[in-house]
């Protein structure tokens, strides 16, 4: 039998064991790697979505005579961050922020909603939600779909425990 052998008392990995919220940062650290070692981050539509941002940007400014902005009301959260960050950052940076924000949201969603139904946290599944932040959805760019599903995510993970109270009004803008 094998004795596990605990890091001494005043070694570098027992103090930073010990560091709050260390463990959350290091995983979000790792998780968006992907978002930045690929020329294009997510395919299909998510590059409409960028193309769409990208002209309504050029027909703000009044460098597209011609066309006007068509507005809609559903499907529209990702074009409008992407606008945005268009604006503030530029093509590239736009991009790998929104999707490293999208996977963010939708990972820690999920840990914590599988967090909050076992009642402890499941940091041995972190590799697993991983694997499925980077899924089909996300390669395909279906990143409206994408954002809610981990916005539900976080919605049912605050529900779980309280149930069913006047925190879901609260709740309403985000549904």
């Amino acid at each position: 039998m094998g004795v596990k052998q605990l890091p001494a008392m005043d070694s570098p990995a027992f103090r930073l064991s010990r560091v709050p919220g260390l463990r959350p940062i290091l995983i979000s650290a790792a998780l968006v790697i992907p978002c930045f070692w690929q020329p294009i981050v997510s395919g299909f539509d998510l590059q409409s979505h960028l193309y769409n941002a990208w002209l309504a940007t050029l027909i703000e400014r009044g460098s597209i005579h011609g066309l006007s902005i068509g507005h809609q009301s559903t499907n529209v959260l990702i074009d409008m961050l992407l606008t945005w960050l268009l604006k503030a950052f530029g093509v590239s940076v736009a991009e790998r922020v929104l999707c490293c924000s999208a996977v963010l949201v939708f990972f820690w969603g999920a840990f914590r909603f599988i967090s909050e139904v076992r009642g402890q946290a499941t940091y041995w599944l972190a590799p697993w939600l991983a694997v499925f932040s980077y899924g089909y959805v996300f390669q395909a760019g279906l990143m409206n779909y994408y954002l809610a599903c981990g916005i539900v995510f976080w919605i049912f993970a605050a529900a779980w425990k309280r149930g069913i109270g006047w925190w879901c009004i609260a709740a309403i803008p985000f549904l």
